[in-house]
């Protein structure tokens, strides 16, 4: 089974992921152990690395309350006045990075991580790096990740996490690398090529998707007229359209590709939360708290061979360890 979190942008919002898997982890204390492989973009890579560091979503819950607050200084005048820098310094992430990781790399993980970032520099080569610059200079994505075919498992920890998160005006360009989100936002299909790639069969494959929530948005008709809009008319809708549009089209594709093995959790939102508005922590994991996750838990049941006719009444008791036997390792 692989386990994925898409993030771009949204910062504290990832705590929601954290805190829907200390809820997933309630009923079924055992459902860590199964995951093969974790995946996470920006934000998300964080969560993505510590899971598979071993750390519980609980513990992971509780970085983001302790250091969200000490990453995000600046605030909102800064942001808006300093437009030729970005808002926040990687500092403090780093420092907390670097607490919880140390020197770790991909490979020294137990459990198997896929994150996406985004090299602008192709003859920017970290020291001891394996890889060569492309013969053709130009930037494209790149996927770390511990697999056993992987060419980049050499790579810190810190510095991955640190190349994914770092979202464009938010936080500097790091290592010449900059948000996976910038193309891989909802790194689902990503996951999935990289297991079949491993050599596992698609049919042996289950998605579990949990994102940051979304406000669905759209332009209706009425504001739309004839569709002959310049940059005034597009400038606020461009980024949320190319991205949404990702990750949707990922999520269908994903559907198709796996059907029933798929789920993805995309709680509604109540309104737009800021990436740097750590103030709204506690907001966030009341959202995930009271979150129905009945669809989760059933579809777990179902991926484990288990009765779903067992379903609890209340989600979050009792505790449902899987069958006997069930596991499936990817190297």
């Amino acid at each position: 089974m692989a386990l994925y979190g898409d993030f771009i942008v949204k910062g504290q919002r990832a705590i929601i992921q954290s805190t829907i898997l200390c809820r997933l982890v309630q009923m079924f204390p055992n459902f860590l152990d199964e995951i093969d492989l974790i995946a996470g973009t920006s934000a998300g890579s964080i969560v993505a690395g510590t899971i598979a560091a071993g750390l519980t979503p609980e513990e992971t819950t509780q970085l983001w309350l302790k250091t969200a607050g000490k990453i995000f200084t600046e605030g909102f005048i800064h942001r808006m006045t300093d437009i030729k820098h970005a808002a926040y310094s990687n500092d403090e992430l780093r420092a907390m990075l670097l607490q919880t990781f140390g020197e770790k790399t991909l490979k020294d993980l137990p459990i198997k991580v896929l994150i996406p970032s985004f090299k602008l520099d192709p003859d920017f080569v970290m020291m001891g790096s394996s890889n060569t610059p492309p013969k053709t200079k130009r930037w494209h994505p790149e996927f770390f990740h511990n697999l056993h075919h992987s060419n980049n498992s050499h790579n810190s920890v810190v510095d991955v996490i640190l190349r994914s998160a770092a979202a464009p005006t938010y936080f500097p360009a790091y290592q010449g690398f900059v948000d996976g989100g910038t193309f891989a936002n909802n790194p689902a299909l990503a996951a999935v090529t990289a297991v079949c790639a491993s050599g596992v069969e698609l049919s042996e494959i289950s998605v579990l998707s949990i994102s940051t929530g979304n406000n669905p948005r759209s332009i209706s008709q009425d504001q739309l007229g004839t569709g002959d809009w310049g940059l005034y008319e597009w400038g606020p809708h461009i980024i949320d359209l190319l991205l949404d549009s990702t990750t949707q089209s990922i999520d269908w594709q994903c559907r198709s590709l796996l059907g029933d093995r798929y789920l993805r959790l995309d709680p509604i939102l109540e309104r737009d939360y800021s990436l740097d508005d750590a103030t709204a922590l506690d907001e966030l994991m009341t959202l995930a708290k009271g979150m129905d996750i009945s669809i989760a838990h059933k579809w777990i049941i179902d991926q484990w061979g288990g009765d779903p006719q067992d379903l609890p009444i209340d989600p979050l008791h009792p505790p449902v360890p899987p069958p006997e036997g069930w596991n499936c390792s990817i190297q």
